[in-house]
C-alpha cells in the first residue's frame, strides 16, 4: 500500500484519536494545569485537529508531487519537452 494512503487511512482512525487522549492525558495529568471537567471533551477535539492538519498538509504536498511526476513523464514521452496540446485542454489555434 502507497504511503499516501496509509496516512489517509491511519490518521482518522489512529493518529487523531491517539493525539486527543494524549491531549486529555497531559491536561488531566500535569501539574500547574487546572482543568473543569466539562473541558475534556474540547481538549480531546483540539488534539484530534491538531494531529489532521499536519496530515492533510502532507497529503496535499504528496499530491502536488505526484502531478509534477505526471508532467514530467507526459513531456518525457514526447521527446520535446512539450506537453501536447490534447492533454492541456486548450484547443488548438487555426
Amino acid at each position: 500500500m502507497p504511503l499516501n494512503r496509509i496516512v489517509a487511512v491511519l490518521t482518522p482512525l489512529v493518529f487523531a484519536p491517539l493525539a486527543g487522549v494524549t491531549a486529555t492525558w497531559a491536561a488531566k495529568n500535569l501539574p500547574g494545569v487546572a482543568l473543569p471537567q466539562e473541558k475534556i471533551e474540547e481538549i480531546f477535539i483540539a488534539g484530534a485537529l491538531i494531529a489532521l492538519a499536519p496530515a492533510l498538509q502532507w497529503l496535499h504536498g504528496w499530491q502536488k508531487y505526484e502531478q509534477r511526476q505526471h508532467e514530467t513523464l507526459t513531456r518525457a514521452a514526447t521527446g520535446s519537452g512539450i506537453v501536447p496540446m490534447a492533454e492541456t485542454g486548450v484547443p488548438p489555434l487555426d
